[in-house]
C-alpha cells in the first residue's frame, strides 16, 4: 500500500467512521486527493427495496502505515464490546451468539497477559 499524494497537503481532517459493531468511531486522518478514471467514489446501497447511490468526496488515508496502528488500537480497545454487542443483540444467529460467547467465556478463563491474547490482540501485530 503506498500514501496517494494530497491535493493539498495543508488540509488534512480527521473524520470518524464506525462499522455499526460497536458505539465508539474510529477516528481517521485523511486528505484530498485527485481521483483516476476507475477510482470508486459511490456508496450503494438498498432501502425499503429502493436502490440508492451516495457519492463520496474523493478522500483518501493521509497515512496508510499510521493508520494501522489506529485500527490495531482500535481493535484492542473495542473487539470485546463489539461481540458482547453481537451476542446480546436479538437478531443475531445463533451459531453466531453461540460462537462468540464460548469466545468470551474462554478469554475470561485465560491468565492475564499478552501470550495468552488472540493474535489480532497482541501488541507486535
Amino acid at each position: 500500500m503506498v500514501n496517494l499524494p494530497a491535493v493539498d497537503p495543508q488540509k488534512v481532517f480527521t473524520i470518524q467512521i464506525t462499522q455499526g459493531l460497536c458505539a465508539a468511531p474510529m477516528e481517521l486522518e485523511v486528505h484530498y486527493f485527485l481521483p483516476a478514471m476507475h477510482d470508486k467514489l459511490d456508496r450503494e446501497f438498498v432501502v425499503d427495496g429502493v436502490r440508492r447511490v451516495h457519492r463520496l468526496p474523493p478522500v483518501c488515508l493521509r497515512d496508510v502505515k499510521k493508520t494501522s496502528k489506529v485500527f490495531v488500537d482500535y481493535v484492542r480497545a473495542n473487539a470485546f464490546e463489539a461481540i458482547r454487542e453481537v451476542v446480546k443483540h436479538e437478531k443475531t444467529d445463533d451459531i453466531i451468539r453461540d460462537t462468540f460467547a464460548a469466545v468470551l467465556k474462554h478469554f475470561n478463563t485465560l491468565e492475564v497477559g499478552f501470550p495468552q491474547y488472540p493474535v489480532m490482540l497482541r501488541p507486535d501485530f
